[in-house]
């Protein structure tokens, strides 16, 4: 080819004649870049599934990744069903072929909860994001080939929060205080939402990554222990007034006899500000996903000076309220 005509040629200048050796290095690196180019050429023209193919008119939705979604993604059942085989026709789960911008494929099990009423991707996806390093707030879009493989293959493209619209950084770093009075505000305009208890936060539930919940929330929580007593753990889904959902497991702990989270209860603090003495109220809301196990969630911002680490409050003396 044209473009080694000049591999393991010397030349004769200034310098004069050149060392063998040094003719030898310099064809192997030509060849190596010969080789690299001959790569990228295969990768944009061999497959029928190349980065070109990622265009507007094929994209069918995109999802923001949440913190649990870097283990397991979930899309909502509204947003993908068009896109996927009808649920009452479908198996439990399915196989499906997943092509990255890079034409790296990846086999990925689909499933459908009936808990959350969404599709997860399962097997496969943890790998997906550990290639490409997704971390949350991510966005993932979804897109049909073409021409397609088969009718279970996809594209799949995805932008670094970083990447994003500066505007949209901005207002992520903004304090957290108007956002919560916001939230105060539309999730009790809700006639039918009805508050079912709510706490105030102890340091010690901050700084130990774990929010030990109240007594009451044994009589909402049915998925978990009661009924049946066999059960210790629950995954729930909160939303906030920002309408994300937030996956959380909720566990019984015999050892306290208190039900905890830990699982994304960091992140949810650090995404809503919260201190010490702000206030969490869990609200049963009209249209859940799932009557046992979906939930709103509120967070309401406290004047009062910040709880000091040494006031080691116990969950039973907690000032609770109950909406019946």
């Amino acid at each position: 080819m044209s473009r080694a005509s000049n591999v393991g040629t010397s030349r004769v200048g200034k310098e004069g004649k050149r060392k063998y050796s040094d003719v030898q290095q310099e064809g192997e690196n030509a060849e190596s870049k010969l080789g690299d180019l001959l790569m990228m050429e295969n990768i944009f023209t061999s497959s029928s599934t190349t980065v070109h193919e990622f265009k507007h008119e094929n994209f069918l939705f995109d999802v923001e990744l949440n913190p649990p979604d870097v283990k397991m993604l979930a899309f909502p059942y509204k947003k993908a069903s068009a896109y996927f085989p009808p649920v009452p026709n479908r198996p439990l789960e399915i196989k499906i072929e997943v092509s990255d911008p890079l034409n790296k494929k990846w086999e990925m099990t689909v499933e459908f909860s009936t808990v959350f009423y969404a599709f997860v991707i399962t097997n496969g996806w943890e790998d997906f994001c550990r290639w490409h390093n997704l971390k949350p707030y991510d966005v993932i879009y979804f897109y049909k080939p073409n021409p397609r493989l088969h009718d279970r293959h996809y594209l799949m493209d995805y932008v670094k929060k970083e990447e994003m619209n500066p505007n949209r950084k901005i207002s992520e770093a903004e304090p957290h205080e108007n956002n919560s009075k916001a939230e105060s505000m539309e999730l009790t305009q809700g006639a039918e939402n009805v508050l079912l208890f709510e706490m105030q936060l102890r340091h010690n539930d901050l700084i130990d990554e774990t929010l030990m919940l109240p007594y009451e929330a044994e009589y909402h929580f049915t998925e978990v222990k009661i009924p049946p007593r066999t059960h210790e753990m629950g995954r729930m889904c909160f939303t906030d007034a920002r309408n994300k959902n937030w996956i959380m497991d909720v566990t019984f702990r015999n050892m306290i006899d208190s039900y905890t989270v830990q699982e994304v209860w960091t992140e949810f603090v650090n995404e809503h500000g919260l201190k010490a003495m702000d206030v969490i109220k869990v609200y049963k809301t009209d249209k859940p996903l799932d009557a046992r196990r979906h939930f709103l969630i509120e967070c309401v911002k406290t004047s009062l000076p910040e709880q000091s680490s040494h006031d080691h409050e116990s969950s039973s003396s907690r000032i609770i309220k109950k909406k019946i």
